[in-house]
């Protein structure tokens, strides 16, 4: 049982991610931190990577690693910032992890703004557990946590959006 995420740590993306491990911290849940796998390199990111802020850094992995890790995940996290200005920039894009997340069979922890295009694709396709302010982080983060019926639903609509919208010629043959 972990909580993962894979990806780019820019536009303040390790800051979410510090949020989301301090409140997990703080939960009292089974899961205590989140395993970050990034090729990540800028000291003035990394160094927010630790423990105490709910994070263990891990590093680059390779594609096949990938899969793995999302099959032993609970959950995996997609997150965008609050800040306006990063907002504006990352608004009307939709990250190409979100692909191989809604096909992993792993349930998805979207956190960030409503507003924002891959959290609002996700969350209007029930297709993701999203979390869309930073007041609801911790009821979110338990709830997610603690009901397998809400997993088991995000995990079946985000397997039917990978094979409508993102892999229509092999619909039937993902995991």
């Amino acid at each position: 049982r972990k909580i993962s995420y894979i990806g780019n740590l820019g536009y303040n993306r390790h800051l979410q991610l510090v949020s989301i491990g301090r409140a997990l911290k703080k939960s009292g849940e089974e899961i205590e931190h989140i395993d970050v796998y990034s090729s990540e390199k800028r000291d003035e990111i990394l160094k927010f990577m630790t423990p105490e802020n709910g994070n263990i850094f891990h590093g680059s992995i390779s594609a096949d690693e990938v899969k793995h890790v999302m099959a032993e995940s609970l959950a995996v996290i997609h997150t965008e910032s609050f800040d306006e200005d990063i907002k504006n920039t990352v608004r009307y894009s939709v990250s190409t992890k979100i692909a191989d997340f809604l096909m992993s069979g792993t349930c998805i922890l979207a956190y960030g703004p409503a507003d924002v295009s891959s959290i609002k694709y996700l969350s209007g396709n029930n297709a993701a557990y999203c979390i869309t302010s930073k007041e609801k982080l911790s009821s979110g983060l338990s709830e997610l946590l603690t009901n397998e019926d809400i997993r088991n639903t995000i995990v079946k609509n985000a397997l039917e959006l990978a094979r409508s919208n993102h892999f229509p010629g092999i619909a039937g043959k993902l995991i």
